[in-house]
C-alpha cells in the first residue's frame, strides 16, 4: 500500500505543488470529452486564486493541449 502511495505522489508533475492542485490536475486526468473538458475549464477558473502561478500556468498549458486534442 505505500508503494501505491508513493507511485501516486511521483506520478504528480513537480509543478504542482497545492493541495488545489492536485485536486484539479487529478480531475483534469479524468477529461476525455467535450462537457468533460468544460466542467474542468469552470473549476479550474474558479480556483484561480489559490493556485499559484506556476501550477495556473501548467495547468493552463494542459488545458489548451487537450483542448486542441478534443475538438
Amino acid at each position: 500500500m505505500l508503494r501505491y502511495a508513493i507511485d501516486f505522489l511521483e506520478s504528480i508533475p513537480e509543478e504542482i505543488c497545492t493541495h488545489a492542485g492536485v485536486d484539479i490536475y487529478l480531475t483534469f486526468t479524468k477529461v476525455s470529452t467535450n462537457q468533460e473538458l468544460y466542467d474542468y475549464y469552470i473549476k479550474f477558473s474558479d480556483s484561480f486564486r489559490v493556485l499559484t502561478a506556476t501550477e495556473f500556468m501548467f495547468l493552463n498549458k494542459l488545458f489548451i493541449q487537450r483542448w486542441k486534442a478534443i475538438i
